[in-house]
């Protein structure tokens, strides 16, 4: 999926360094969704509000919870195959959960 920005959702590196505050303030105030950091036309970075942020990383939380409840699960039902420890490594670090 790729993110789409609006011209005031863009700054240069060095654009950023001039006016870090009122850009800071616009993404705090919520005048703009996020912002997001250029060099070399490509987006590096992205500042949105710490509010959305925390929302972003409890998703993510959940969405982990939920995948280890999965292989849980699996493993506790009667016709269960036994999955060795590197194939449960390896279906985490497939689910992009961090061992």
């Amino acid at each position: 999926m790729q993110v789409a920005y609006t011209q005031e959702e863009m700054v240069g590196i060095t654009e950023l360094s001039r006016g870090l505050n009122s850009f800071v303030e616009k993404v705090k105030n919520k005048t703009i969704e996020k912002l997001a950091i250029m060099k070399n036309n490509k987006p590096e970075a992205i500042v949105v509000p710490t509010d959305e942020y925390e929302r972003m990383k409890q998703a993510l939380d959940y969405q982990e919870h939920l995948e280890i409840s999965q292989i849980v699960e699996e493993r506790l039902t009667p016709d269960a195959k036994f999955i060795s420890e590197d194939e449960l490594i390896t279906r985490l670090r497939e689910a992009k959960i961090d061992v």
